[in-house]
């Protein structure tokens, strides 16, 4: 409408249909001081829900106010009301405790879902979820209501109505006991791969009326006697042992191992070798070389002149200085320092369980090393002396222990060889036989069970 008093209009809008009276709704101006002369308008929203379906036409009114007149109705405008679709319940997870428990999540799956929605659990008929989706609603459910054994009917209230009942079940609190025991498998370890698994059995037996769920762990690697080895895990396992049964249950246990790198190879990366006066040049060389410039300066002493005076002093120092060197080769010291060395280890008949390692000590000299080397187990921190023969040495290997190990050769050094070490380590895999691997259930009481696991 157009105004003439600078203000926009106000009141009372009613609806002649809605879900539950009154229809009606405060006016909002668009613009509370509109130019005079200007259009104003105004706005009035009504939120309502239908009880009922079926197409609703609608009209509206507006009742005016103290510089506005009343209008209407509008045109009429319709909407089309369907039924809320009731949810239903496919799965819930999980299905059944024991009596006297701590309060748990329960998981329901289905249709349908949608918010303000509630949970009936059993005598309990509305648990508030913690999340909901379509498909999903997660609830916690109280201690209280898994006091006492029975059986729970779980169902979905929403606005299109209550879902389907799934029975949920309380088991009778145990006093009987149970009995586990193990099966084998055997872990191939591909390098490079996924981690590799293998599924061993493992049976829960009851006895004396013992019913409930029991919870199969295994120790973690390297943490005591009977544990699993070195890169390798256990899943968690559940197994349930209904009520009224003394048939023996058995599931598989996932055994994990982590694969071996596949560069576990070893590469001998020598020493960049120093030099020394000893490695310019064979003793003999050098004693060409004093003869020949002493023979020079001689020459020069009997041709007339006197600047070879200054020519014969300086062949003859060339001289002296190789005389010198030809000396220091010929004797193998003259405080060059000890001769830079390399040290390179093997183990045959291969990385996978070795049983020999060879060290080799090779000076840049070419000559046959002498002394002693440590081998070193960086896994273990297990050491090893090596005596070498003519720059070798041999050691049988008796490493302890599943897994890889690093090993390491380092030279000690003599007075006139110098001290070097094998790098990078060489990565050996010990595999062993078959390892007990101790397994514990627990559902109140505790038993314990072996399973044997050979990684190859």
């Amino acid at each position: 409408t157009t105004q003439s008093s600078g203000v926009g209009p106000t009141g009372t809008v009613t609806f002649s249909t809605c879900g539950t009276p009154p229809c009606t709704a405060a006016l909002v101006p668009m613009d509370a001081n509109p130019s005079a002369g200007s259009p104003a308008s105004a706005t009035a929203t009504l939120k309502t829900t239908f009880t009922t379906t079926g197409t609703k036409t609608i009209t509206a009114t507006y009742g005016g106010d103290t510089n506005y007149a009343g209008a209407g109705p509008s045109t009429a405008a319709t909407v089309t009301v369907t039924a809320a679709m009731a949810p239903t319940i496919t799965s819930i997870s999980p299905n059944q405790t024991t009596a006297g428990g701590t309060s748990f999540v329960l998981n329901i799956n289905g249709t349908n879902f949608v918010a303000g929605a509630t949970v009936n659990f059993g005598a309990n008929p509305a648990l508030t979820p913690s999340a909901i989706t379509p498909t999903l609603i997660t609830v916690t459910v109280p201690a209280s209501d898994i006091a006492a054994a029975g059986t729970r009917g779980v169902t979905v209230t929403t606005a299109g109505g209550t879902s389907n009942s799934v029975n949920f079940t309380v088991n009778p609190a145990s006093t009987g006991s149970f009995t586990v025991s193990g099966g084998s498998g055997t872990i191939i370890a591909t390098p490079g791969t996924t981690p590799n698994t293998v599924m061993i059995p493992i049976t829960v037996t009851p006895s004396g009326g013992f019913a409930g769920t029991v919870a199969i762990t295994c120790a973690a690697p390297g943490t005591s006697s009977g544990s699993l080895p070195l890169q390798a895990s256990c899943s968690s396992l559940n197994i349930v042992i209904p009520p009224s049964t003394t048939a023996a249950v058995t599931q598989s246990l996932t055994v994990s191992l982590v694969p071996p790198s596949p560069n576990n190879s070893a590469m001998l990366v020598p020493e960049m070798p120093q030099l020394f006066p000893e490695h310019l040049g064979s003793p003999r060389a050098w004693e060409y070389v004093s003869a020949g410039t002493g023979f020079a300066a001689i020459l020069l002493l009997l041709v007339p002149g006197r600047k070879r005076y200054r020519a014969a002093l300086g062949l003859g120092l060339v001289c002296m200085l190789s005389f010198a060197l030809g000396c220091s080769s010929g004797s193998g010291g003259g405080g060059g320092g000890p001769i830079a060395t390399t040290t390179s280890l093997a183990v045959t008949p291969g990385t996978k369980n070795p049983a020999q390692a060879t060290v080799t000590v090779t000076p840049v000299s070419g000559a046959a090393a002498q002394g002693t080397v440590t081998l070193t187990d960086a896994t273990t921190a297990l050491s090893t002396q090596i005596t070498l023969n003519n720059g070798v040495g041999m050691q049988t290997l008796g490493i302890a222990g599943a897994g890889t190990h690093a090993l390491t050769a380092s030279f000690a050094g003599t007075a006139t060889e110098a001290a070097s070490q094998s790098a990078p380590p060489l990565n050996i895999t010990i595999t062993g036989g078959p390892q007990s691997v101790t397994i514990t259930g627990t559902s109140g009481s505790t038993s314990t069970g072996t399973m044997k696991v050979t990684i190859n």
